[in-house]
């Protein structure tokens, strides 16, 4: 008994298809839409932005409320970010 190897043929874009840029899908933001402040985290400025959250979290929640990844959300950062910066 012998057994085919056949391959399935290579899927490809025609060439119309190929002289054609591919279209990519817009973005959709997800959740809840942030605003900006004037202390808003801008690149090369988390240090500022992280002082200036852990204020605010100060005088709203007292020292309780003061935690690392609490700042970085009041900053509108990943909790990480403070991490992989410092």
């Amino acid at each position: 008994m012998t057994v085919s190897s056949k391959k399935a043929p290579a899927r490809t874009r025609s060439a119309e298809a190929r002289a054609t840029p591919r279209r990519r899908k817009a973005k959709v933001g997800r959740g809840k839409a942030q605003t900006k402040s004037a202390d808003a985290y801008h690149h090369g400025r988390l240090r500022e932005a992280l002082l200036s959250a852990a204020e605010r979290l100060l005088a709203r929640d007292g020292v309780a409320g003061l935690t690392l990844r609490a700042a970085a959300r009041e900053a509108g950062v990943s909790h990480a970010a403070p991490k992989h910066h410092f």
